[in-house]
């Protein structure tokens, strides 16, 4: 990274050497329950990074039109049109960035500065080793960099950030409604945050599983600590000082459909790591998805496929009203 980038971005720390940028300097402060519910969160973290659950591979075409169909064709798209009215060169936070593919299409896309923050050291690491072998950012056209961070306690300056986007992080942190207090804190008046986050709301594929096993093998499976329903989530942004401006439900029974490969679909890849079993109770289903996964192993039938899931999804996402599974939600610091 070039070093004047360095130099920008020290412009937001507040407390140069002083201040630790991980999750070990905070824990002191923490009582035992909340440093075993953080430890458990920085292991999810870690396991992500093992899975390389991180939003996929970026890689930049020479083509525009190739990036902007790849990005319009991602779980990310809802996002950043909530980002629209962000100005170019403005400063945002990506919060739980993982291995930072989401804040690379955030810089990219909307021309802006991008400050992403995880407790994964790994996945801090690899985020720096993809941004230095990009030419596009090795120019310097925008700021771009990564920090080892607990989303709690953040090492950054008070309304040094024009917006955030989080992706699917509020989940599997300890406590948050003192991130959203922290998020409040770093955000400019005015400031926008684009957040999807998993609801409290249960699919009718893991009601199904629950009552064939007898107990829930998500809570084990995917670090989920704090899940809750959409008004829930709406009532503690607002004691934190935003105003909730949209909110989008996912369309959870397109999964199969949404899903690039059978593995993700619905979660259930998590579970056949675990509970092999379970692919018995589910012959159809997974018949449907190992079907799907064989179309679109096929280059014109996966554009074709790839294009009609991706316009089912959106027109879905823009009229379903069900809480269950993810919640796209857009909000605008009160000033």
């Amino acid at each position: 990274m070039p070093h004047g980038n360095r130099t920008k971005r020290k412009t937001l720390t507040t407390g140069g050497a002083n201040r630790k940028t991980n999750a070990d300097a905070n824990t002191a402060t923490l009582g035992p329950l909340e440093v075993d519910q953080l430890e458990r969160a920085q292991r999810t973290a870690e396991l992500m990074f093992k899975r390389r659950i991180w939003g996929g591979e970026f890689k930049l075409s020479k083509y525009s039109i190739v990036n902007f169909l790849k990005l319009f064709g991602s779980n990310i798209w809802p996002l950043i049109t909530f980002l629209f009215n962000v100005p170019q060169n403005s400063m945002l936070l990506d919060f739980g960035c993982g291995a930072g593919n989401y804040s690379l299409w955030l810089a990219y896309s909307l021309r802006c500065n991008v400050i992403g923050i995880d407790l994964s050291k790994n996945t801090i690491k690899a985020a720096k080793q993809t941004t230095s072998s990009i030419t596009y950012f090795q120019k310097g056209c925008v700021l771009i960099d990564f920090v080892v961070a607990d989303g709690m306690h953040l090492p950054f300056k008070a309304e040094c950030f024009d917006g955030v986007f989080a992706m699917d992080v509020f989940g599997h942190l300890p406590d948050i409604d003192k991130a959203f207090l922290e998020l409040s804190r770093l955000l400019k008046p005015s400031g926008v945050g684009s957040f999807c986050t998993e609801s409290a709301g249960l699919t009718k594929f893991r009601r199904s599983v629950i009552t064939l096993l007898g107990y829930d093998p998500w809570n084990r499976l995917d670090g989920h600590i704090s899940l809750f329903t959409f008004e829930q989530l709406k009532g503690m942004l607002r004691r934190r000082g935003f105003l909730v401006k949209e909110r989008r439900f996912e369309p959870r029974f397109l999964d199969p459909l949404v899903s690039t490969t059978w593995s993700g679909g619905g979660g259930f890849g998590w579970l056949e790591d675990f509970i092999p079993e379970l692919r018995f109770h589910f012959r159809l289903r997974r018949f449907f998805g190992k079907a799907l996964e064989m179309l679109y192993t096929v280059p014109l039938a996966n554009l074709i496929a790839y294009s009609f899931r991706t316009a089912l999804y959106r027109v879905f996402l823009s009229v379903s009203s069900l809480d269950t599974g993810e919640i796209y939600i857009q909000t605008q610091k009160a000033n």
